[in-house]
């Protein structure tokens, strides 16, 4: 009988856990900002606002049912540090009405769901926090926010804090290529349409063999690749941060012009290949599909290929399907792994979660910003990055 009685009852273990982590984020969160604005008046900023003391400046909810809650109109009246939004189930909604109402600066919206409350149940006394690793799907803050992020582009030679999607597929690709066990000496791989991206040089810089490829210039120049210094004619273009000797970047790294819509029948035997952000050049969607689906017979069997490109994350109808830049679909994604998929490769599940921190709300419009930069308005668009990865069959 006694036992019955509690067959519904919470894990309180599990709970305690929860609550320690919280605790410890809220923590932090008072040493960080002095002046705290809560939004939301339920229980669960009954709960934090303890924690946060005399910090918290004002509680502010549209249902006003005391004295000590404000109307959202007055959040205007306060010197505040930071909001934290504490009605988990608006979020979106109230970011787009903090935003749009009083110009707020993302930067200073904090959610209780950017908290990682991931539990390591072989050690019920560890209490920090998993972070989260690259997962093919979209760029997203909480990657970017990741020790994996930060690692792989400290290794690229850049600044580990910008917030940028450019930078998100560097390090996927690298990430993802480290998880399939291909970044180990005496590899072989094939980057297309390189540019002037450091992956070869870090890919050299741990012995693997590398062949960087990329347009003929006369057409990168047609493309306007060239003034915008987003091409490579030479290898010498490919090593100029010095992430890789001379000496061992000579010896290890070839380049090669190949047009990504007629990938010569020579290039074989590699155990990985990738592209960054370059099959939406291709002239349409289709071509850019074609690209994904043909470049696999560059591999050997069980090869993997990582792509990004650029992901439409505004509609899954309406895109640009033709031209210099298009934008790919989530339709336009499916139908790609349908293809790989029946052909007998394998494709990483595919997370088109677009996140719901202030950066994943953020859209930037040009100029773009350098530092802070996961979505964009192109054309009607809002755009960001996607990863994709593929394992090529077995057997040929």
């Amino acid at each position: 009988m006694i036992n019955n009685r509690y067959n519904n009852c919470i894990d309180i273990v599990k709970f305690a856990q929860y609550m320690r982590i919280l605790e410890d984020e809220l923590k932090k969160i008072k040493l960080k900002y002095k002046n705290i604005i809560l939004y939301g008046a339920g229980s669960i900023c009954n709960i934090i606002e303890p924690y946060l003391d005399r910090n918290v400046i004002a509680i502010v909810d549209k249902n006003i049912s005391n004295n000590k809650i404000s109307s959202p109109d007055r959040i205007k009246d306060y010197q505040f540090d930071c909001i934290i939004i504490t009605a988990i189930e608006h979020q979106k909604e109230i970011i787009k009405y903090l935003v749009e109402n009083f110009k707020i600066n993302e930067e200073k919206i904090i959610l209780l769901t950017q908290i990682n409350f991931s539990i390591d149940n072989n050690n019920n006394n560890n209490f920090i926090p998993k972070l989260e690793t690259f997962t093919a799907g979209i760029c997203t803050q909480k990657q970017l926010e990741s020790k994996e992020y930060k690692k792989w582009i400290e290794i690229c030679g850049e600044d580990n804090n910008k917030m940028h999607r450019k930078l998100w597929e560097f390090a996927f690709i690298l990430d993802s290529l480290n998880r399939k066990k291909m970044l180990i000496p005496n590899k072989k791989g094939l980057g297309f349409a390189v540019g002037t991206e450091p992956l070869p040089s870090v890919l050299c810089n741990i012995d693997i063999e590398i062949l960087a490829t990329d347009l003929d210039f006369e057409n990168a120049n047609k493309k306007g690749w060239v003034n915008t210094n987003q091409h490579a004619n030479n290898i010498e273009a490919l090593n100029t941060k010095k992430l890789c000797s001379n000496e061992k970047f000579n010896q290890l790294c070839k380049f090669e012009n190949v047009d990504m819509n007629n990938i010569p029948d020579s290039l074989t035997g590699f155990d990985f290949l990738w592209s960054a952000c370059a099959l939406e050049h291709l002239g349409s969607i289709e071509l850019g599909l074609n690209y994904i689906h043909n470049s696999l017979k560059c591999l050997n069997p069980g090869g993997i290929a990582v792509h990004t490109l650029e992901y439409n994350c505004s509609s899954n109808t309406d895109t640009i399907v033709s031209g210099p830049t298009v934008l790919f679909r989530k339709q336009d994604i499916e139908r790609i792994v349908d293809i790989l998929e029946k052909d007998g490769h394998t494709i990483d599940k595919i997370n088109f979660e677009d996140g719901i921190l202030p950066y994943d709300k953020y859209v930037d419009f040009p100029p773009y910003d350098l530092n802070h930069h996961l979505k964009l308005k192109l054309d009607k668009y809002i755009v960001t990055s996607l990863g994709i990865v593929i394992q090529k069959k077995s057997q040929n």
